[in-house]
């Protein structure tokens, strides 16, 4: 009896929940002309994979590799949380609340941000979509030394991103 009603509770559950996988990824080009930090350019490429949860919030994480104008390159790895707040049909802005964690592959740094990258959503159909955070609004600490860092400038920390959801 109690493996029915677990089994009736489970099959519901599964039928009301309005959740999906989601893959994709970006690319971001990152000029570092203001601000802290290098100034170079960096090209990065960042495969992604969620689940949304319902119509306003997801859940996900992004694995980054970036490559820098100096040779430097590093990973990255980005869990996150999106709120979103459609504007359209088509058109949405999202607010994500991430954690990034970044190693450079020459051991000469390690960093971690944590703060909200404000964005924009458009919908190219039900299931197919782009996404691009434009903003940066947190603490950075590189190598033990932190700071908060209010990155406003598009052609600082733009990125283009697709999804496909499941």
């Amino acid at each position: 009896m109690k493996k029915t009603v677990l089994l009736l509770v489970a099959l519901w559950m599964a039928t009301t929940l309005s959740a999906q996988v989601y893959v994709g990824g970006g690319m971001g080009f990152h000029l570092g002309l203001f601000g802290r930090g290098s100034h170079n350019a960096q090209l990065s490429v960042m495969p992604e994979i969620g689940y949304r949860v319902n119509n306003w919030l997801s859940v996900g994480t992004s694995v980054g590799y970036h490559w820098q104008e100096e040779g430097t390159s590093r990973l990255s790895v980005a869990p996150y949380a999106r709120a979103y707040l459609p504007l359209g049909q088509y058109v949405g802005l999202f607010a994500d609340a991430l954690y990034s964690y970044s190693y450079y592959l020459d051991d000469s740094y390690r960093s971690w941000r944590a703060g909200i990258c404000p964005g924009i959503h458009i919908s190219l159909s039900p299931r197919f979509g782009l996404v691009s955070r434009v903003a940066f609004l947190g603490y950075r600490s590189v190598n033990g030394e932190g700071y908060f860092d209010a990155d406003l400038s598009i052609t600082n920390s733009a990125s283009l991103g697709f999804y496909y959801a499941f």
